[in-house]
């Protein structure tokens, strides 16, 4: 299946968490494809669902909701500070893959008690960081969180492919940083590095 088609697509993945033999979590994830998304552009947004999977507030896949005319691609929403405020506030903004450094930098000054991450694949952060104007704009944010994850350009393909699958059900073991995806057939392990 190729990574990119133009047809609306909506699957659901079974995920099993695994933190210890006796510690298991199910959950089922439902995704959205757009017309011109990628498969990697949602594994993305699935490794970092993965990422904030004890978080004691769930995240939203996809939500509708937008902030200055932005739309995250994973959302917590908390209680708000304000006293009688029916609105809810931004607990945590996630961005996945693609995303402007200008729109990054502006919801991290527009939301300062909200934590504002954007993952991405690590070696694309190693060389955007390598310019050291780019490392000022984002160390001058301290809500702004860049994760890297490591992993190799085949095993980023072939869970990319993977996503495409009907049905799909994946076990994962975290330890650490480091998560253990598994099939019934495969075994592939990637690694997220907090980059700042």
């Amino acid at each position: 299946m190729p990574t990119r088609f133009n047809i609306p697509y909506q699957f659901e993945i079974t995920v099993t968490m695994e933190k210890n033999e006796k510690n298991r979590e199910i959950r089922r994830l439902y995704f959205r494809k757009g017309h011109s998304e990628t498969f990697h552009h949602i594994l993305i947004k699935f490794l970092a669902y993965c990422y904030f999977w004890d978080e004691p507030r769930e995240l939203i896949i996809e939500p509708n909701f937008r902030f200055k005319g932005y739309k995250p691609d994973l959302l917590q929403l908390i209680p708000s500070e304000i006293p009688r405020r029916m609105k809810k506030d931004v607990g945590i903004w996630v961005e996945c893959k693609n995303v402007a450094v200008k729109k990054l930098l502006k919801l991290a000054k527009t939301l300062p008690r909200s934590q504002v991450y954007w993952f991405h694949i690590d070696h694309y952060f190693e060389r955007l960081l390598a310019n050291l104007k780019m490392l000022r704009k984002f160390e001058s944010h301290t809500n702004l969180k860049l994760i890297g994850i490591d992993m190799t350009n085949q095993v980023y393909n072939f869970l990319a492919y993977q996503m495409g699958v009907k049905n799909l059900e994946w076990f994962i073991q975290r330890d650490g940083e480091k998560l253990k995806i598994t099939d019934r057939t495969w075994k592939r392990e990637i690694e997220f590095c907090n980059k700042l």
